[in-house]
């Protein structure tokens, strides 16, 4: 593949003035996914840029049926990998602010930790009930799921969760209890 280095250098203009590079905290996309978008109601801007970096994806806005308002369309490179081979692409030409701004996310992402078990803010059980749980389903039988649950304050589907491996999948217990 031919690199078009008077391509790059538009892109990164492009992306200097519209674009932005963010970390999502969003209940839509997984948390600590770093994304680098672009959005514009023109769509051929975005076409070049595509044509420009060979990564991510535009997504076409829809005309709003009786609104008169411009259709917006945005060019997006999600997950880490992606958004960081575009910045490596576009980084001799990038300002001073979108580098400092592309390193500080990249960073981000790259250390984010998923919050997991009790560290999950919404958590009724702890990491200490959920390896009981467990210690308990091992020696499981039919109608033990809602005696477990009622036990441990929280729902028989909860513990079916556990019981199947669906949640609190770090919680490990071995045959022996331990």
């Amino acid at each position: 593949m031919r690199i078009n280095k008077e391509a790059l250098a538009w892109a990164a203009g492009l992306f200097d003035g519209e674009g932005c590079t963010t970390i999502s905290n969003r209940k839509t996309r997984p948390s600590g996914q770093i994304r680098l978008v672009i959005g514009m109601t023109e769509i051929e801007p975005l076409r070049r840029f595509y044509d420009a970096v060979k990564i991510g994806k535009i997504y076409e806005g829809k005309k709003v049926r009786g609104k008169s308002r411009k259709v917006f369309h945005r060019y997006e490179a999600f997950g880490f990998r992606r958004t960081q081979a575009v910045i490596a692409l576009l980084w001799n030409w990038l300002s001073q602010f979108k580098k400092i701004q592309a390193r500080r996310c990249l960073l981000e992402a790259r250390t984010w930790k998923k919050r997991v078990g009790q560290d999950v803010h919404l958590s009724k059980l702890t990491d200490i009930a959920v390896r009981e749980i467990k210690k308990d389903l091992l020696n499981y039988r039919y109608g033990d799921l809602r005696r477990i649950a009622k036990r441990y304050g929280t729902t028989d589907d909860m513990i079916g969760l556990i019981k199947n491996g669906r949640t609190w999948k770090h919680i490990i217990v071995r045959q022996n209890g331990k």
